[in-house]
């Protein structure tokens, strides 16, 4: 058997995967069309870079796969989401009023879950309005309590004078 030498100056190169992988499968677009329309790897290949595989697809979407075992009830259901939501909240409201039900779970957690898909559907029919921070800075918040100040007085001025003064008629 010969006798193998390295050279001192190369060291083993460990490969990652993920790196090859990464220059010719743009994963989002990958995920998308293998999960939501329910693309077979080879299809989802042809539409990466030139030279990509549906070996190198389904590697790359490996960890993907246990989020969604299946993509055609993934895709079933993100057709249907609305539809489905509106379901699951029907099924816990008829929960909510049921007397046996009401002893095994708080109100309060049914309540809660219902709010919760009740919600999201509203986010998914764009039905709900955002929640929207206000921020004032502080010299903003002085200038619109001088001007509150100034229409209460106004306002005060305005009023006959019995009421005004506080008299009592």
């Amino acid at each position: 058997m010969p006798k193998v030498t390295r050279c001192p100056i190369t060291k083993p190169i460990k490969l990652d995967r993920s790196l090859s992988l990464s220059r010719k499968i743009d994963l989002s677009k990958a995920v998308e069309l293998r999960f939501r329309h329910a693309l077979p790897y080879h299809l989802i290949a042809d539409q990466m870079d030139e030279g990509c595989t549906a070996q190198a697809v389904q590697i790359a979407l490996e960890p993907y796969e246990q989020l969604f075992k299946n993509p055609e009830e993934v895709k079933a259901y993100a057709d249907n989401r609305v539809p489905f939501l509106t379901s699951a909240e029907k099924t816990l409201l008829f929960d909510m009023m049921k007397e046996g039900k009401r002893d095994k779970a708080s109100l309060n957690n049914l309540a809660y879950a219902f709010r919760q898909l009740w919600e999201a559907r509203q986010d998914l029919e764009g039905k709900r309005t955002p929640d929207v921070l206000i921020h004032i800075s502080t010299d903003e918040e002085a200038r619109i309590q001088d001007i509150a100040v100034a229409m209460s007085r106004r306002a005060m001025q305005e009023l006959p004078a019995p009421i005004r003064d506080g008299e009592n008629s």
